[in-house]
């Protein structure tokens, strides 16, 4: 059943930013209307239940291969140092998107694997019916050669049948000469 979420409730539910679930709008990967509620425009995004556990699990697999630690992080914001804190949100923000421009080219990358997979195919395809055809030609240039041979001797047969005839008509048979 399809449910709809706004982006920043999607965000939090699924642990990323705002701007990811954009992203993901943007590139299609998530289904989007607008709608307006007290003179407000939201972005409003459907997703089923099954969809959202899909990204919840996806997710969870890429923060977990993040470079900096959970505890790494709670250190830092618990830590006296605002600034080490505003640092740190400044790399885990530039680590996040370029995580997310890392997985945006995997994901682009495995469609066009994909289709060169589907192409490959079809050259393989391609390429056995070529080599068919050329069998195939073959075949036909060795039977042409051997009925060009049965030809040539038939013609030979032909002549000598011709020269016996020619023989024969000027031989005289009963003393009546034949031919002209």
């Amino acid at each position: 059943m399809e449910k709809e979420y706004k982006v920043s409730e999607l965000a939090s539910l699924l642990g990323v930013r705002d701007k990811t679930i954009y992203k993901y709008v943007e590139n299609g990967r998530l289904n989007s209307s607008k709608t307006t509620l007290n003179g407000r425009t939201f972005t409003v995004i459907s997703i089923d239940d099954v969809e959202l556990e899909k990204l919840k699990k996806y997710f969870e697999t890429v923060k977990g291969k993040t470079t900096v630690s959970e505890q790494m992080y709670e250190d830092t914001l618990t830590g006296e140092n605002h600034k080490n804190t505003v640092n740190y949100n400044r790399e885990r923000d530039k680590s996040l998107d370029l995580l997310e421009k890392v997985t945006d080219q995997l994901i682009y990358l495995q469609s066009k694997v994909t289709e060169y997979s589907e192409t490959a195919g079809q050259v393989k395809l391609l390429t056995d019916s070529e080599n068919k055809t050329k069998e195939e030609y073959f075949k036909i240039v060795q039977e042409n050669a051997t009925l060009k041979a049965k030809i040539e001797q038939l013609k030979e047969k032909i002549t000598m049948i011709e020269a016996e005839n020619q023989q024969l008509k000027q031989k005289s048979f009963f003393g009546l000469k034949f031919g002209k």
